[in-house]
């Protein structure tokens, strides 16, 4: 969220997805602004139905996007092989 913030700073309108819906409400109003809008979505980027209809959603309602932020992350310890079904599940699409 840090980098949406940084990016609001300096003008942007930043569109947040994140799959923490409590984080992205609070740092979108953090990032809001009589002059400065910013809008979220709740979304697992690994579903690509949701992220094509995000996308489409986006080029409807401004046109373009100018900077895209990928920080889309999931760790669990260990190796792949000590995974349970579920970490894999959830780690690949």
């Amino acid at each position: 969220m840090a980098i949406g913030r940084a990016l609001a700073l300096q003008g942007a309108t930043v569109l947040l997805v994140d799959l923490d819906s409590v984080a992205l409400v609070q740092t979108a109003t953090e990032l809001r602004t009589p002059a400065q809008s910013s809008v979220w979505n709740h979304l697992r980027t690994c579903a690509i139905a949701g992220v094509e209809r995000l996308i489409a959603a986006i080029d409807e309602e401004y046109g373009r996007i100018d900077i895209l932020v990928n920080n889309a992350g999931i760790h669990r310890r260990g190796t792949p092989t000590q995974y349970d079904p579920q970490d894999l599940a959830t780690c690949l699409p």
